[in-house]
């Protein structure tokens, strides 16, 4: 599980810092679009959880795996 939240916080950082440049496979994007505000707030311990909590959601999405094998 800790690989998937690192590819969480990888894919977390592709959507803050790209904007509309990046489009993100649908999974990633409305699973941020949902948490933005535990993910942007300063509260580590909800973020955390969050990151978590997504990693676990994607473990069965096949456009996760295909994001996972190119990076």
């Amino acid at each position: 599980m800790e690989q998937r939240e690192k590819l969480v916080r990888r894919m977390w950082d592709v959507y803050t810092r790209t904007g509309d440049h990046v489009r993100l496979p649908q999974f990633w994007q409305e699973a941020f679009e949902a948490a933005y505000e535990e993910l942007a707030g300063d509260d580590t311990q909800a973020t955390d959880a969050t990151i978590s909590e997504i990693a676990r959601m994607s473990v069965h999405r096949p456009e996760v795996e295909q994001s996972w094998n190119k990076n």
